[in-house]
């Protein structure tokens, strides 16, 4: 994706010049957050303007950081991200309302997974 920007890594991001999309955006501050293999990684609503490519690249991204050791918590409230992550912590009124594997504290919940492109 970044290789189509004008001018590939070097495109300059700004107001007066190259304006990538919001799901660009997310990718870009998804590269970044991995970026450097740190030990934790806070996703915060990661997939919230991506399309189906995009989605598909995140999740790809999160099973290579799983490989890697790379710990990471996803904040989201959209359940295609539950088929990608090892554990849920549901929240309710600032309290811990369930906690476990995807398929035992979201029951009937998720939908089935898209087959993963970006692995």
């Amino acid at each position: 994706m970044i290789m189509r920007f004008p001018e590939g890594y070097d495109t300059v991001i700004s107001g007066n010049g190259f304006q990538p999309s919001g799901g660009q955006k997310q990718l870009l501050g998804l590269a970044r957050a991995y970026y450097g293999g740190p030990a934790f990684v806070i996703l915060d609503e990661p997939n919230a303007s991506l399309d189906t490519d995009g989605e598909q690249i995140l999740f790809g991204a999160l099973k290579r950081a799983a490989a890697a050791g790379i710990a990471t918590i996803v904040v989201t409230q959209r359940l295609s991200l539950l088929h990608h992550v090892d554990k849920v912590l549901v929240l309710k009124s600032g309290q811990v309302d369930a906690y476990g594997d995807p398929a035992d504290v979201m029951p009937g919940k998720l939908v089935r997974p898209v087959p993963n492109k970006a692995s």
